[in-house]
C-alpha cells in the first residue's frame, strides 16, 4: 500500500510542474489540440492503471508468503499436536497399562494361590496327610470297625526272672461289646525262624467297645488273660496273627505248633476249618526283616521294639492301621 501511494504522488507532482512551466517562461507546450491533451490525459490515466497493476502485484507478493508462512506454521503445529497424539498412544498402553503392572507380574500367578496359597501353605503341606488322622492316630476316625492288636512287649527285662513281663493287647473297635464265647478270636504266634507257628491262645470273656483285653505273662498284674509261663513270647524276628475262626473249639487242638498260616488272608486249620485273618504284627529287636515272615502276617513293615535303644523297657504301639511306634510298655492302658 505504500508503494501505491509513492506512485501516485509522484504522478500528480509531475503534473504540477507541467503546470507551472507555462507561467515561468519555460517552453511551452506546442499546442495539438483538444484531442492530444485527451490522448495524454488518458496515456497518464494508463500509465496510472499500469502503476496500479504494479502496485497491485508488489501487494500480492508481499502478502502471499505470510500467509504462506502461516499455513505452514499451522502445519507444523498440526505436526506437534499429531505428535502429541503419538506420544499419548506411546505412555498409554505401554508404560502404564495392564501389560506390565497387571494380572501377569503382581497377580495371581506369582503372588497367588501357586506361591502362598493351597500348594505351598495349604492342605498339602499342613492339611490332613501331615497333621491329619493317620499321623495322630484318631482312632475312632482312621480304624476301621474290628479288633485290633494295640500293643505288644516282646522282650522286658531279663530278672529273674527272665522276659516276666510281656504282654499283648487286643483294641474292641467294632462299634459293639464281644462276646468271645460266641465270636471266637484266637492269637497265633508265628515263629520266624520256619514261619510256623509256635503257640495259639484263645480270647474269653466280654469285651465292651472301645475296650482293651490284655494277655499277659504270670506276673503282669493287668493281664486279663494269663500266659501259662513267663517268655513264652519271642523276641524276634517273629510274628503275632490275629483270627476269627467261630467253628473253632479249642486253640490247642485248632492251631497246634506248626500251623501254617499261608499268605492268604484265611487258611485252613489243623482240623479243617477255616481261620479267616484279622490283624497281625511282623517285629523284631533289631534283628533283620524277614520277607517271609511279613509274607505270611500279611503285611509288608517289620518293626523294631528296640528302635529307641530300650527294648527292655519300650513296647511296640499302634498309631495307625499300618503304623507302630517304640514307646515306653504301658500294660493294661490303652
Amino acid at each position: 500500500m505504500q508503494t501505491r501511494a509513492r506512485i501516485l504522488t509522484i504522478a500528480l507532482a509531475a503534473l504540477f510542474l507541467g503546470a507551472c512551466g507555462d507561467d515561468n517562461g519555460t517552453t511551452p507546450k506546442k499546442d495539438t489540440g483538444p484531442q492530444a491533451d485527451t490522448m495524454q490525459q488518458d496515456m497518464g490515466q494508463a500509465d496510472l492503471s499500469q502503476d496500479d497493476m504494479i502496485a497491485d502485484d508488489m501487494f500480492q507478493q508481499q502478502d502471499m508468503p505470510p500467509q504462506q508462512d502461516m499455513a505452514q506454521d499451522d502445519q507444523a503445529v498440526g505436526d506437534t499436536q499429531a505428535g502429541d497424539m503419538r506420544d499419548d498412544v506411546t505412555v498409554a498402553d505401554t508404560s502404564t497399562g495392564d501389560t506390565a503392572v497387571g494380572d501377569t507380574t503382581v497377580g495371581d500367578t506369582t503372588v497367588g494361590d501357586t506361591a502362598t496359597g493351597d500348594t505351598a501353605t495349604g492342605d498339602t503341606a499342613v492339611g490332613d496327610t501331615a497333621v491329619g488322622d493317620t499321623a495322630t492316630g484318631d482312632a475312632t476316625v482312621a480304624f476301621g470297625s474290628q479288633l485290633y492288636i494295640w500293643e505288644v512287649d516282646s522282650d522286658t527285662p531279663t530278672g529273674p526272672p527272665n522276659d516276666a513281663a510281656e504282654f499283648i493287647e487286643v483294641w474292641n473297635n467294632t462299634g459293639a461289646s464281644i462276646n468271645f464265647s460266641t465270636d471266637k478270636y484266637f492269637m497265633v504266634f508265628i515263629n520266624g525262624s520256619n514261619d510256623r507257628s509256635y503257640l495259639a491262645v484263645q480270647l474269653t470273656g466280654t469285651l465292651a467297645n472301645g475296650a482293651i483285653v490284655t494277655v499277659g505273662s504270670p506276673g503282669v498284674s493287668a493281664a486279663d488273660i494269663k500266659l501259662a509261663n513267663t517268655n513264652m513270647i519271642q523276641n524276634g524276628a517273629d510274628g503275632i496273627i490275629l483270627v476269627k475262626c467261630n467253628a473253632c473249639t479249642d486253640a490247642a487242638t485248632d492251631f497246634p505248633n506248626n500251623t501254617d498260616p499261608g499268605t492268604g488272608t484265611t487258611f485252613t486249620t489243623a482240623d479243617g476249618k477255616t481261620a479267616t485273618k484279622i490283624d497281625a504284627i511282623a517285629y523284631d529287636n533289631g534283628q533283620a526283616d524277614d520277607s517271609n515272615l511279613m509274607s505270611k502276617c500279611g503285611v509288608s513293615t517289620q518293626w523294631n521294639e528296640d528302635a529307641n535303644g530300650n527294648g527292655d523297657t519300650e513296647s511296640n504301639q499302634r498309631v495307625s492301621p499300618t503304623t507302630w511306634t517304640a514307646q515306653t510298655a504301658t500294660p493294661g492302658v490303652k
